[in-house]
């Protein structure tokens, strides 16, 4: 991606593009150049996010000039909120600042030192140091180094508390990087630059207006890839005499390059003369380095027949239908490997999962229980928001207390905080009769525009680079139960919560109850149920149990407040819920197999470059197919509640014949 932004876009980089068209920069080389540019914004965010980076003996005013004018953390800041112009001085800032970090010197105006060392020194990038690059490549480059995308929501990358074992991975996710997949990777066999030449010891023929003659090379590129009219077939003229014994080679200019190209020779009426698909090892030995594979092609000493004009053409060779449908299933084979197998390749990965099934889970079980009662609730977004900021507020304000202590308040105080968010919706149904969707998808958004003030304004500190509180104290956090990872202590607080919610639910006279208003709240209301109160608690409870998911992503993942800290993860718990069928022991299993593939996805775009947006097309396709059954029962339960009373038994005795006591209609 790099690559093709530092080289394919700027206009100031036209001699980059001829160095590397002309081979003179090697591809490799120039792949090493961008990986050394990645590590050196890698080392940037660690060492500013770690308060590593300045010199000790620097004063408070370099350092804020750094921090506001010439920091990653501008970057990352930049990257998330904007998308960028076509100037380049947001590169040209970094480049000064990797100058000057490489020089003997240092920067003290900007309270740099001098680091010294290969990586910031100027043979380690010498074509990028001396590029340009538009400020919109580069903090598209950023945003994937500083932020991670799970579906729709977005994380900023914890440098900071990064282990080891986590930057590790990054680095050799950097070295494996995989050529890009499509459904047509064969076209690669007919892709790249090539050259041809018409060799000959003959004297040249004056002849003008020839596009070639003896002894001169012409080329271009195939099937360039976004050009308007891409080049699928090159000819060339040139003038020569009867006798006259020439070699005409068609060969890619690099290596790398797998086109498979063909060459003819026609006379002036389009007769084609001599023709090649390849070329032997003894052609290429013999004609190296012009020839630098068998897929080259070479008509090797051909006498023209008479003086004349005569025709090169040369163009890729048709790709066999074979090779089309064995790099198809190769890469989609690859593809596959990546999104069913991926998030269990390696404990990096697999914490993924297990950390965003956590929060699904959770979310999961609070939808189960307002939908159990038969309320459409969508507001587990806005509960989640609050119960991360209260949470988040109580541990940035008493870090010093101890945190056998400070957990479990900031645990309670989230569910408190979730509970009485949802505890409006549920008192508007109940006393106004207010429709709890509308409600509850407008109570979301003032309570994350809510969230983003107090962030904003409150608790963001003002030598932030990017939007977000400061780092909660130890004492605040969840401890991890493996190791660099952020699989924390939640994995217990979720099985309790489950536990917990089937017991509310199957054994509690408050559960019975949000089961009779379920199956049929006008049979409720008979049977002395106070309706009203129920609906208000099973939408209270709900929010208690989004609320402590809030708090888990808060004090478990990301272990601050952050600006999006959760991006739609309260409409994915509806996904999770409707699997389960709205029953809280199942709710584990499927927040595990969504989540699943929500890694796999991320796992496949990264490893694959399939877009993750694959995997939200089969997610829509389980929901459409989900939610139709959902509806069919759901317009069904709205006609009996209409009628007062359950379904008739159509081969029943017209005197009575229920399909469902009250009891059964409630447990199931």
């Amino acid at each position: 991606m790099a690559g093709e932004m530092v080289a394919g876009r700027h206009p100031a980089n036209a001699a980059l593009r001829d160095r590397l068209r002309s081979g003179d920069l090697d591809a490799q080389d120039y792949y090493r150049q961008l990986l050394r540019l990645v590590y050196r914004l890698l080392f940037l965010f660690v060492a500013e996010d770690r308060e590593l980076l300045f010199d000790p003996a620097s004063d408070d005013l370099a350092r804020r000039r750094y921090r506001d004018y010439f920091s990653t953390a501008r970057l990352r800041s930049l990257a998330e909120k904007r998308r960028g112009s076509r100037h380049a001085d947001l590169y040209q800032a970094l480049r000064l600042v990797i100058a000057r970090l490489g020089s003997d010197d240092g920067l003290p105006k900007l309270g740099l030192p001098a680091l010294g060392g290969f990586l910031f020194s100027p043979a380690a990038a010498p074509d990028l140091d001396s590029a340009d690059l538009a400020n919109s490549d580069l903090l598209g480059a950023v945003r994937p180094l500083a932020f991670t995308a799970d579906g729709r929501t977005r994380r900023a990358v914890d440098y900071r508390n990064l282990g080891s074992e986590e930057l590790g991975s990054v680095y050799e996710a950097l070295l494996e990087l995989h050529p890009r997949f499509n459904l047509d990777a064969a076209a690669r066999f007919q892709r790249g630059e090539f050259r041809v030449q018409l060799q000959s010891q003959a004297e040249v023929p004056d002849v003008e207006e020839m596009d070639l003659e003896y002894g001169k090379a012409r080329g271009g590129e195939f099937n360039q890839q976004n050009a308007p009219e891409p080049l699928t077939e090159a000819s060339y003229r040139f003038a020569g005499r009867e006798g006259d014994t020439v070699t005409i080679i068609a060969a890619v200019t690099r290596q790398n390059i797998e086109a498979d190209l063909e060459v003819a020779l026609l006379d002036e009426s389009g007769q084609v003369l001599a023709e090649s698909q390849d070329s032997t090892a003894e052609q290429i030995e013999a004609y190296r380095p012009d020839l630098k594979s068998t897929k080259d092609a070479v008509i090797e000493n051909f006498a023209l027949p008479a003086d004349g004009v005569y025709t090169i053409r040369a163009r890729p060779e048709a790709i066999p239908r074979s090779t089309q449908i064995s790099e198809m299933l190769s890469k989609t084979r690859l593809a596959y490997e990546a999104f069913l197998l991926g998030p269990l390749d390696g404990v990096l990965r697999w914490s993924f999962w297990v950390q965003d099934a956590l929060t699904l889970i959770l979310l999961g079980l609070a939808i189960a229980i307002v939908f159990r009662a038969e309320q459409f609730s969508l507001g587990a977004e806005g509960q989640l928001y609050f119960g991360a900021l209260v949470s988040g507020v109580l541990i940035l304000a008493f870090g010093d207390v101890p945190k056998t202590l400070l957990v479990p308040i900031a645990l309670l105080s989230a569910a408190t905080a979730g509970f009485l968010w949802g505890l409006l919706p549920g008192a508007l149904k109940a006393y106004l009769g207010a429709n709890e969707l509308v409600s509850t998808l407008m109570l979301n958004t003032i309570a994350t525009r809510f969230y983003e003030m107090v962030l904003t304004f409150q608790l963001q500190p003002e030598d932030a680079g990017y939007t977000a509180s400061d780092w909660f104290s130890s004492a605040g956090i969840l401890d991890p139960i493996v190791e660099n990872t952020q699989v924390t202590i939640a994995v217990f607080v979720v099985i309790a919560v489950v536990i917990v919610t089937w017991l509310l639910i199957r054994r509690t006279p408050i559960g019975y109850e949000i089961r009779m208003i379920g199956a049929n709240i006008k049979f409720a209301n008979f049977g002395g149920i106070n309706s009203k109160r129920t609906i208000m608690l099973a939408m209270a409870l709900s929010g208690a149990v989004a609320g402590l998911a809030g708090a888990h992503l808060a004090m478990g993942i990301h272990r601050r407040l952050i600006l999006n800290i959760s991006l739609g993860l309260g409409f994915e718990g509806v996904v999770v819920a409707l699997l389960a069928r709205n029953n809280p022991l199942v709710v584990p299993f499927t927040g595990l197999l969504y989540a699943y593939l929500r890694t796999g996805a991320q796992v496949m775009e990264r490893d694959a470059n399939v877009s993750s947006e694959v995997v939200r097309i089969i997610q829509a396709v389980v929901i459409l197919l989900i939610t139709a059954d959902a509806l069919v029962a759901f317009f069904r339960q709205r006609r009996i509640t209409r009628r007062g009373t359950l379904d008739l038994d159509v081969g029943a005795d017209p005197a009575g014949g229920l399909t469902a006591s009250p009891q059964e209609a409630a447990h199931g």
